[in-house]
């Protein structure tokens, strides 16, 4: 099968695998456009590393106030890091999946007012450089297989981040 690339010559490969993620190049090409098969479930969801300064070792801390949660969990990598969750109800947000800043103003208007750790974590997720946003979604396809290319982990079948993280 001959792949083209961005940036290096065409060449052929027997099996081409898709594991790009929810918003797979590799679906779209081989199956068609996202739309056809991504279900938007209604809430989208912000990750951040913050730093732990709750204390916190192989646990989690939870707020939730309507149609909002957020958590605070230990990520395992250092005593002195921790991740936070924020996950918000929506109805069909619309805005561009690379434009970073905007999807931070998003948040931080959702959570804008909000008690508990809420200002400390949205001042945290305006530096955090491994910040990431999108919505909960599931892929729903009636095959992963399409000639001699597959899809495997979130490019064929995401059940969304909220159930397991994916392919992790």
């Amino acid at each position: 099968m001959p792949v083209a690339f961005e940036q290096a010559p065409p060449r052929r490969f027997d099996l081409v695998v898709g594991a790009d993620g929810l918003h797979s190049r590799t679906r779209a090409l081989a199956f068609g456009p996202e739309e056809r098969y991504v279900r938007h479930l209604g809430i989208h969801t912000a990750i951040f590393g913050v730093p732990n300064h709750l204390g916190l070792r192989n646990t989690g801390r939870l707020y939730v106030s309507p149609g909002k949660a957020a958590n605070v969990f230990s990520d395992g990598s250092s005593a002195d890091r921790a991740r936070a969750a924020l996950h918000f109800a929506d109805d069909g947000l619309e805005y561009d999946r690379h434009d970073r800043a905007r999807q931070r103003r998003i948040v931080a208007e959702r959570f804008a007012g909000e008690a508990w750790e809420l200002p400390r974590l949205l001042a945290e997720m305006e530096t955090a450089e491994d910040f990431w946003f999108d919505a909960n979604a599931q892929v729903v396809m009636d095959t992963w297989a399409a000639g001699r290319v597959v899809l495997l982990g979130d490019a064929g079948y995401c059940a969304a981040p909220t159930s397991g993280r994916g392919t992790s």
